[in-house]
């Protein structure tokens, strides 16, 4: 999403509320840098491998003499190799849906500050809404991997789980457990202006 068509805030202000200060976080930057700082979870690649093992493993015999002669000559596949090629296919596809996902939720986004709260939007239709009171936390911290940038941040969310109960430790969601405005040039013009709402108070 361009510039262009981010949300007009101001359909969404109050009666009497004034908008102070929009923006949106650097699309590249944040990108680069999500989930950095963070500690991921490895526990599907390592089931992955292990998985593509047992299988090359377990079939061994019908593998050892499998050869992808159309493709790449005689060479002949490993038992481990071939149990791999699936696995490394199934993670593939599972990376570049979770690239897309992440790309679609950065190009969504949009911060505001108003004189009477601060506003995060995503789509252009839903909104997260923050009273200076909720806001007392904020502090203001150079982002992770992109110096000169900074991410302003209040709270924190727990991380989707799965049906197992496991904690889902994507970049993407890593990044939505911080809650704020994120990946700013202007952080510390941005950040005096919250501290400016917080003094005029609800």
């Amino acid at each position: 999403m361009s510039s262009t068509t981010r949300p007009d805030f101001s359909t969404v202000l109050n009666s009497g509320e004034r908008l102070l200060w929009s923006g949106a976080p650097n699309r590249e930057v944040m990108l680069s840098t999500m989930g950095k700082g963070k500690k991921p979870n490895y526990t599907f690649a390592l089931a992955a491998v292990a998985f593509a093992a047992a299988f090359g493993w377990m079939n061994r015999e019908q593998l050892s003499g499998f050869k992808l002669d159309e493709l790449v000559g005689s060479f002949t596949i490993t038992p481990l190799a071939y149990g791999l090629i699936p696995v490394v296919a199934t993670i593939a596809l599972i990376y570049r849906w979770n690239a897309g996902q992440a790309k679609r939720y950065v190009d969504s986004l949009a911060y505001a500050i108003t004189d009477q709260r601060v506003l995060i939007m995503y789509r252009g239709t839903e909104i997260e809404s923050y009273t200076p009171s909720q806001l007392q936390q904020a502090k203001i911290e150079e982002r992770a991997g992109a110096e000169g940038y900074y991410d302003i941040v209040w709270g924190g969310r727990s991380l989707p789980r799965s049906s197992d109960g496991k904690a889902q430790t994507s970049p993407l969601n890593l990044e939505r457990t911080r809650m704020g405005f994120k990946a700013l040039r202007d952080g510390p013009m941005v950040m005096e202006r919250i501290q400016s709402l917080l003094e005029r108070g609800d």
